[in-house]
């Protein structure tokens, strides 16, 4: 009798040490995600599916914690904070639909722009074209040396005028600029040119790691001095896990950094989309760590129209 009374006391310190336990930060971080009425009604209303997801693993997580369950703690939370992540990457493409509707004289205006800058590249080529001519015939009246290297000059200027108007020129440009930003890989493809981004993340986290952050603002300013370029921002891991779970991570890594473009860098959110690609289109040996590293990855793709 005495031992099994000392059984149930124990069982009740053991119960009253667990529940007095702090909540990890983590957990409380999603407390707030998802008991925010405002918030879980617009993600319900883009992606119901997702949320209900979301709302299954955060259970799981509440139940973890209640049995004293660390590991399985850390492992559910993540997987609802991920969910949720991803959720609310679709109530921010409804967003941006929603804008672009509202956006369509600033549409117009940039299609005006651009017909203006068509017209002038054409004036400009039509007067290097005469110029070249002009210079011709002159240099046949056996003009001084003087006159020569004036004309040559004006040439020149005219050319160059003309070629910071041309498509290739500023694609050329933007890749040798992209190709100067630390920590990062440039290169040109079907899509555009597209900078790809490592060790962006801890394992399995979608926050980006404060001292990448310096490489996602060479980015925006790479974004600013060529403003005609859409930008998508594509996440990928390696092969590892499940292939679910590699997909909503991407998901969540490329939103991540979609995000800090905007809310941190003041980029125009509807020139950014994102998505993710889980362990599509490897770049490297999954079977290596070094190629594991480099395919765990985000692309920030400026598109060529």
């Amino acid at each position: 009798m005495i031992r099994a009374s000392r059984i149930v006391i124990l069982a009740g310190v053991a119960a009253a040490a667990c529940g007095s336990a702090p909540r990890p930060a983590a957990l409380v971080a999603l407390d707030g995600s998802m008991k925010d009425p405002a918030h879980v009604a617009r993600v319900q209303a883009a992606s119901p599916e997702l949320y209900n997801e979301a709302q299954s693993y955060y259970a799981k997580a509440n139940q973890a914690y209640d049995d004293g369950d660390t590991k399985a703690i850390e492992f559910y939370t993540d997987l609802a904070t991920v969910t949720m992540a991803t959720a609310d990457e679709h109530v921010r493409i409804a967003d941006a639909d929603a804008a672009v509707e509202a956006s369509k004289g600033r549409v117009s205006s940039a299609a005006a722009a651009k017909s203006e800058q068509d017209a002038r590249l054409t004036d400009l080529s039509g007067r290097v074209a005469r110029m070249e001519r002009i210079a011709q015939l002159q240099q046949q009246q056996q003009l001084s040396a003087a006159d020569r290297a004036q004309l040559a000059s004006e040439l020149a200027k005219q050319k160059a005028a003309t070629a910071q108007l041309t498509p290739l020129a500023e694609q050329k440009a933007l890749l040798d600029d992209a190709s100067a930003i630390p920590l990062a890989t440039a290169r040109q493809d079907s899509r555009g040119i597209v900078i790809a981004l490592s060790d962006l993340f801890k394992a399995k986290k979608t926050q980006v790691l404060p001292e990448r952050q310096g490489t996602l603002k060479a980015v925006a300013e790479l974004a600013r001095k060529y403003p005609n370029f859409p930008i998508t921002v594509d996440g990928y891991t390696d092969s590892r896990g499940n292939e679910a779970a590699n997909l909503t991570l991407s998901a969540a890594r490329a939103q991540s950094v979609a995000q800090f473009l905007v809310d941190t860098e003041k980029l125009e959110f509807t020139r950014i989309k994102s998505a993710g690609h889980g362990a599509e289109n490897p770049i490297a040996d999954n079977s290596k760590a070094d190629g594991r590293a480099k395919n765990n990855r985000v692309e920030v793709v400026f598109v060529i129209q």
